[in-house]
């Protein structure tokens, strides 16, 4: 390596060029003077991209979203300090939900550390098991081994594919300096190979589910586009699919889909002889309680996670779900079952009741941009769905007909923080819509300062009832005072200034014609609160007595 001043600046281009090599394409900067080093490296690097955002948490996020859109890692470049505590926030999501996620943070070095120095605090293993690896960079010094940063680097890569990895990198001043770029090892190459399972297990499988007439397969979180091997699966066997808002079934459906399941699941309901889900966690509360009211529960997942808040899982099969489901369905001979016609019965009668309210509706609701947003979305278009309201009005309503681009949404801790960056972050890759309510962009705002320098357009929706209004469906009678106050937060702002101070184009609608989605910006959609409580227990009572059943919804 280089010696004298260019020794930092050195030992940074060797490390970015290493990450290039091993795959990552983007550098997210928060920009800082310790982290002098490999900011200007990966500015330099002809064949890095980066993405400059002056907040942490908020460059994190847009991380975090690159890489639900991508399934590749993006690189977060921090400078020492707060300003690993503020990459927090999407550490703990990208941990959660198994994002990947490299975190680059500057730190003062070891003789600089409990002694007081300014912007000095312990930043080793700071995120604690939040992280999937953690390694401290050496200060640069000119007598390591060329092969040192080709291994150490490779092996936080590989770590990198199941989420976030943090290389704690000192440098000591100064900064600056031409760099000497030595040659160095090409990155170890890894092969990542795909869990599967025996033909033997595989027949075992096959012949315990080929004995189950009335079986539902679920389809959880999972971030992989591909699922014709669940499709096949659930044809043979008759059985019908329950699509989480966060499977790729939901935005490519498949055969034996049950489009508004949510409604259709519930104390009172069908009781199903098993239950086989693949992928990780589902929105829907209804679902997540009825499930452990069945005797068999199969868990699907290409990770040793447990996926199992209910306690009541009997069998877990660690292999990629698709894959399971290929080889399993390759066994089975077609049953004539008739379990998915007795669902899809129900369900087309809940979308004719659907489609008779949204359809008449004069002003706009909630509910209602969902189901517009469902017709419109097409397949070239991503669509992030923000925590609270938003992510369960969509799990019920959003069924669409023909393919769309692929869904997202940060339901690993399901926080509000973040929303409109990891928005940002998947424009990376495609133009995006994002459905947010009031309170999550007023505590993301100053993420929309990304908005115009994103390679593709995104178009924030923005649900203004003035507060956290999903408080109100569980507010006691004689405290509703202090529920606005202290848990709704309610407030009478709108986002018209907002979206002038970032330039961004704005609307604000009230009723089905006036929503537009063809111009990127804010549109900002004003509801009432007990308009849209009223309209849930409208469409709640509906459905029941169409199917003469008697449930309440829970969220």
């Amino acid at each position: 390596m280089g010696k004298g001043d260019s020794l930092n600046s050195d030992f940074a281009e060797v490390l970015i060029d290493q990450l290039v090599q091993l795959g990552i394409e983007l550098f997210c900067i928060a920009p800082g003077r310790r982290s002098t080093p490999l900011v200007v490296a990966a500015a330099s690097h002809p064949k890095a991209k980066t993405f400059v955002h002056f907040d942490e948490r908020g460059v994190a996020f847009h991380a975090l979203g690159y890489g639900k859109a991508t399934g590749k890692p993006a690189a977060v470049i921090t400078t020492s300090g707060s300003a690993l505590g503020n990459v927090m926030p999407a550490v703990m999501e990208a941990h959660a939900s198994n994002i990947p996620l490299l975190l680059l943070t500057a730190d003062r070095p070891h003789e600089l550390r409990e002694a007081m120095a300014n912007q000095t605090c312990d930043q080793l293993k700071i995120f604690g098991g939040y992280v999937r690896h953690f390694f401290e960079m050496p200060t640069p010094d000119p007598t390591l081994p060329d092969s040192f940063l080709a291994t150490t680097l490779s092996q936080a890569y590989r770590y990198c594919s199941s989420g976030p990895v943090h290389l704690n990198c000192p440098f000591k001043e100064p900064f600056d300096g031409k760099a000497q770029l030595t040659t160095q090892k090409k990155p170890v190459e890894t092969t990542f190979g795909e869990l599967t399972l025996s033909n033997e297990v595989a027949s075992q499988w096959a012949t315990s589910l080929s004995e189950i007439e009335k079986g539902v397969i679920v389809v959880g979180t999972h971030n992989r586009s591909e699922h014709r091997g669940i499709e096949t699966l659930a044809k043979k066997l008759g059985w019908p699919v329950f699509p989480d808002i966060n499977s790729s079934y939901r935005s490519i459906p498949g055969r034996n889909e049950i489009p508004y399941y949510p409604y259709l699941v519930g104390p009172s309901e069908e009781k199903a002889d098993l239950i086989l889900q693949f992928g990780d966690s589902v929105v829907s509360k209804r679902l997540l309680q009825w499930i452990p009211k069945h005797k068999r529960v199969i868990h699907v997942s290409s990770h040793v996670k447990r996926c199992d808040p209910s306690h009541c899982v009997t069998d877990r099969v660690v292999c990629d779900p698709n894959l399971f489901a290929q080889k399993v369905a390759k066994q089975i001979s077609s049953k004539l079952g008739n379990y998915y016609s007795y669902w899809k019965e129900k369900s087309d009668q809940v979308h004719e009741i659907l489609s008779s309210i949204f359809e008449n509706e004069d002003e706009l609701s909630e509910m209602g941009v969902v189901w517009k947003l469902g017709k419109t979305l097409t397949s070239d278009q991503a669509l992030f769905i923000g925590n609270s309201m938003p992510i369960r009005d969509a799990d019920c309503l959003l069924f669409p007909k023909a393919p769309i681009g692929p869904l997202f949404s940060n339901r690993g801790l399901s926080g509000i923080d973040g929303n409109v960056a990891t928005s940002a972050g998947i424009a990376q890759t495609l133009p995006t819509f994002a459905l947010i309510g009031d309170q999550t962009l007023l505590y993301d705002l100053n993420s929309l300062a990304q908005l115009p320098k994103t390679p593709h357009p995104v178009q924030i929706i923005v649900i203004n009832n003035q507060g956290g209004q999903i408080f109100s469906y569980f507010t006691p009678p004689n405290k509703k005072k202090m529920w606005e106050t202290h848990f709704n937060a309610v407030h009478s702002m709108d986002f018209r200034n907002a979206a002038e101070l970032f330039e961004l184009s704005y609307q604000n609608v009230k009723t089905p014609q006036e929503l537009n989605f063809v111009k990127p910006g804010i549109i900002e959609v004003n509801t009432s609160c007990e308009a849209t409580i009223s309209m849930h227990k409208r469409i709640i009572k509906e459905i029941e007595n169409a199917l003469c059943t008697s449930s309440s919804m829970v969220f």
